[in-house]
């Protein structure tokens, strides 16, 4: 019926225009994968795989597996012929939680939906001193992990210069990282000064991660700054 997977996939965009999706071909993603489409539909974003043999539609299934925590997508799917696909192909996607589409000779069949996976979520903590002297330099440390079952991208952890709290000559007040994928933790540890003129008082320290998409994990220290040290 069809001379090679470019022409199948060509005539899966047709029918997904008649679904009322919009298409993009040859999509890239940063981790150096390439989807065969996307297709977008009432602000859902689904990566698509296109098979004309019955042994790459059980390989881009697998291979959905890791595109799905991609944030790039939605939803995931491989697209083939309807007579290759089998119950045992449905039963696998239907497993891995990826969709399946059934191409026939004017429609697609939505064999297999694809599920929609928990978004990314930080959550995390750290460490710090309760006590520190004006003048002083001090460690803080702070973690945060990926609690969801998205990737995560473009994160970025700081701690907010203001009152007596200052950067270390030649350290960060700022560390970025590309992505933390699910179930992955990220830990930061900064240096950071006490001005010298700073009164003896009870101080807050803010410390968050942002990144792409997600709400921000934030954490506030609340640090006594005393000349004279009290032993606790």
């Amino acid at each position: 019926m069809f001379k090679n997977e470019l022409e199948f996939r060509n005539f899966v965009v047709s029918l997904l225009k008649k679904e009322g999706f919009s298409v993009r071909k040859e999509v890239k993603v940063p981790e150096g994968y390439r989807v065969d489409l996307l297709a977008i539909k009432n602000d859902l974003r689904s990566g698509i795989e296109v098979k004309l043999d019955r042994r790459g539609i059980s390989d881009d299934i697998s291979k959905g597996t890791i595109l799905h925590k991609l944030p790039e997508f939605d939803h995931i799917y491989v697209a083939a012929p309807k007579m290759l696909i089998s119950s045992e192909l449905i039963s696998y996607a239907k497993l891995l939680r990826v969709g399946l589409l059934g191409i026939k000779e004017d429609s697609i069949e939505w064999l297999q939906k694809s599920e929609e996976l928990e978004p990314a979520q930080l959550l995390g903590g750290g460490g710090y001193p309760s006590q520190v002297k004006p003048g002083s330099i001090f460690k803080v440390s702070r973690n945060v992990e990926n609690r969801g079952k998205k990737v995560v991208r473009h994160l970025e952890m700081f701690f907010v210069r203001g009152g007596p709290f200052t950067t270390v000559p030649k350290e960060k007040s700022r560390y970025k990282l590309a992505k933390l994928s699910p179930g992955k933790s990220w830990d930061v540890e900064f240096k950071i000064k006490v001005k010298k003129s700073t009164r003896d008082e009870t101080y807050p320290l803010c410390l968050s991660c942002i990144a792409d998409g997600i709400k921000a994990s934030g954490m506030v220290c609340n640090i006594e700054i005393a000349s004279e040290q009290i032993k606790k």
